[in-house]
């Protein structure tokens, strides 16, 4: 749930109610759903003027680093938390890196401060469970 969900949201507005010229939609194309999708995107777009700019283009980052840092905590429940500690810093690297990236121009894209405060917020909010989780995991240990 802490994984699919958030992924499944975030590809869900990028599908519903981004542009068309994204990348996704040559991958949709390629496996033969443009039809299904477009069909889709037309039953959506009625809500698409009601949705604010941070739900339709920062909450996806958001999202996706929630489901990394939980896939992460899943991956290493049990381990040593300064290893699982170790991998969940790296999500928080490689999101806020890549907003940094683009803000230099060595990655393609556009830097959005609020991007980066979806970063971290979904980082934080999966980093607390994560960790309650495993204490409470221990405790019973």
């Amino acid at each position: 749930m802490h994984i699919v969900l958030p992924l499944f949201v975030g590809s869900l507005i990028y599908v519903l109610w981004r542009a068309p010229t994204l990348r996704v939609f040559r991958w949709i194309q390629l496996v033969g759903l443009q039809h299904a999708v477009f069909r889709a995107r037309a039953l959506a777009a009625p809500l698409r003027p009601a949705l604010p700019g941070w739900a339709l283009f920062s909450l996806p980052s958001g999202l996706w680093m929630y489901a990394m840092v939980s896939w992460f905590g899943a991956t290493w429940k049990g381990a040593s938390s300064a290893w699982s500690c170790l991998w969940m810093l790296v999500a928080l690297v490689v999101g806020v890196g890549s907003e940094l990236g683009q803000l230099a121009g060595v990655v393609p894209g556009t830097f959005d401060t609020i991007d980066v405060v979806f970063y971290l917020l979904g980082w934080s909010a999966a980093f607390i469970r994560v960790m309650k989780r495993d204490i409470w995991i221990r405790h019973d240990t």
